[in-house]
């Protein structure tokens, strides 16, 4: 996995947004030459300084933060067209699979054939509450701003 660098993601936001890096500095009250180590991974902003280029770039501080860019890529998804669709697609993937989960952790912890009914049937609604807990969070990305 490609390790995330916080100054070329906002470099490549930036440049996206065509602004330069001497308007970022303005709009945000630093220096060229601060804004410029921001960029080159040599100084860390704080938490204000992040919201600020969100702000200034017009983007969700959710595309400025590594964590968070799963989430922005998920939230594109839900509002594509077929974004729903997609979701139904992942479900039926996923629940024989943690059927499938169930059983064998039901055999190697010999489990009786009573209880490991219960468990599969309690499988499938444990996806779907899993799968929309995951989806309420992506559609309210926007509370980490």
């Amino acid at each position: 996995m490609k390790d995330f660098h916080f100054g070329e993601n906002l470099r490549l936001v930036r440049i996206t947004k065509d602004i330069s890096q001497k308007a970022m500095a303005h709009y945000l009250e630093i220096s060229q030459p601060t804004y410029s180590r921001l960029e080159s991974d040599q100084k860390v902003p704080n938490h204000a300084i992040v919201s600020g280029m969100a702000k200034v770039l017009g983007v969700q501080l959710a595309q400025l933060l590594p964590q968070s860019r799963l989430v922005y890529k998920a939230k594109a998804i839900l509002d594509s067209p077929f974004g729903y669709i997609y979701i139904i697609v992942c479900f039926c993937a996923l629940s024989p699979a943690a059927w499938g989960i169930t059983d064998a952790v039901c055999v190697m912890n010999g489990v009786s054939e009573d209880t490991t009914v219960i468990l599969r049937r309690l499988t499938i609604p444990l996806v779907i509450i899993v799968i929309w807990y995951g989806l309420s969070r992506v559609k309210k990305g926007d509370k980490y701003d």
